[in-house]
This record gives structure tokens, sequence and C-alpha cells, in this order.
């Protein structure tokens, strides 16, 4: 978070062009609770606090929420961490960008210790989202969208958001004529995209959406296994060929068909 603060600054001094636009990317995952229990409730509460809260705050406000510190203490390190250095490193950020791809839903399991991803969310586990699932078993539920943005927009007034990535990963089936069709990908776009209008028409100031992605490409974490690209690559050949959810999209950016 000083890293970011800091090299905010760097460029704000050292930018060219006085209508530069700066900002960050987070990766943001609506956390909610399984059942509606208070134990649930509360270990999803802890989940958000280190997956979301504690990243917005620090970079909108060069703060961590007070609940965070506490988190900090119980594992070692709130020395090392200097909170007014922080707050006096304070950059403000033109936009945030917004990665978004499911909803991690959440339940309490007594006795036990949460301790990846998330350290400090002690009992929290994540289970498995309701109906069909993406190649790499994470819901279609484009109704977090819609909360995650209504939300930055309301606790983050006057902030312009960009959703950076959105997108979903399929198992691709070649036809014999080659060409790919790949409804359920068509569909979990069309459906965020429509999620997001719904966000603009209760007020949210979005700006801007980058779909995941143009091409198959090398997964960070699954390397070639997972295909998110509305353009197929053939990884020996390297060939593109544009699938239908491509063609579609490419439909919709041209105002020739709609969501």
């Amino acid at each position: 978070m000083l890293a970011h603060h800091s090299a905010i600054g760097a460029m704000r001094d050292t930018s060219p062009r006085e209508d530069d636009r700066l900002g960050i990317v987070l990766n943001l995952i609506p956390a909610w609770p399984q059942n509606d229990t208070e134990e649930d409730r509360a270990a999803a509460s802890a989940v958000d606090l280190v997956q979301n809260r504690l990243f917005a705050d620090a970079v909108i406000h060069a703060r961590y929420p007070e609940e965070v510190l506490s988190v900090f203490e119980r594992y070692g390190v709130s020395e090392a961490i200097d909170v007014d250095a922080l707050a006096a490193r304070r950059q403000p950020i033109d936009f945030l960008g917004v990665n978004y791809y499911n909803i991690n839903h959440i339940e309490h399991v007594g006795g036990t210790e949460s301790m990846a991803p998330w350290p400090g969310t002690w009992g929290a586990r994540v289970v498995r989202a309701p109906g069909k699932l993406t190649e790499m078993n994470w819901g279609v539920e484009p109704e977090g969208l819609t909360w995650m943005l209504e939300r930055i927009g309301s606790e983050h007034p006057g902030l312009p958001l960009v959703i950076c990535e959105n997108g979903a990963a399929y198992a691709d089936v070649v036809g014999p004529d080659g060409s790919i069709d790949d409804p359920e990908r068509t569909d979990y776009v069309r459906r965020h995209i429509e999620a997001i209008k719904v966000a603009i028409d209760r007020g949210v100031d979005v700006r801007g959406y980058f779909l995941w992605s143009l091409m198959d490409n090398f997964e960070w974490a699954r390397g070639n296994d997972k295909r998110f690209g509305i353009v197929r690559v053939d990884f020996d050949t390297m060939m593109r060929t544009v699938k239908s959810s491509g063609v579609w999209y490419r439909d919709f950016l041209a105002g020739e068909t709609t969501t």
C-alpha cells in the first residue's frame, strides 16, 4: 500500500500530461454468508474484511479498518506496519478499477482457523456456489457485480469505476468445420453487462468495461488449461479462431444486437 501511494505520487509528479488519469485495479469478491446465522455472517464479514475492505480503504483513504489492525496484532505484524506513514503518503486516485468474476459463499466451520487464502478469517470456508459453474468452479452470479459496484459507489462517492476484468472459462469444443460455439460464455458476458447497467441506472459512476479476455492465453495460476478468450488460440499452431461469443460481442459493440 505504501508502494501504491508512492507510485501514484511519482507518476503524478513526472507526468507530462495534466489530464492523465491514475488509478489501481482491485480484485473484489463479494463474501456472502451461506446461511442466515450469526456464525456464517461473522465468517463472511471476516473474509470481506481481508479480501476487499483492507485494500479499498488503504488505497482510497490510506488507512486500514479498525478490525484489520486487530488481525495485524494477532499475527505479530502490527509493529512492522506504520499506519502514520501510510496516511502521510496518501495520494488520491482518479478512478478505481474493479475485477469481478464471482461471489464467495462463506460458511463457518467450528474449531478451525482459516490460513489460506485469508489469514485471520477464523473458521471461514468457501462452499460451492448454487447453479452451474464455470471451468474455474466459480458460480455465474452477475448480481454480485451489481452489489459490489453499488457498495463502492455508496462508501466512496464521487470515485469513477471501471470494470477491468470480467469473463468466464469454459471447455470449448471445436466443431468439424473448425468453429467454436460457446453460448455459455456469451450468456455470462451478456448477463454481467446487464448487471452493470442496473448499477448505472441506480446512480453508480461506471465509466468502462473490459472483457477478459480477447484471446485464450497463459492463465497465471492454471497455464493453458483454462480458456477465457472470445477468440480461440490453438497453442500448437497459434491459429486464432473467433468463437460465437466473439461474434456476439462484436455485434453488441457495433450496436447490431442488444443484451
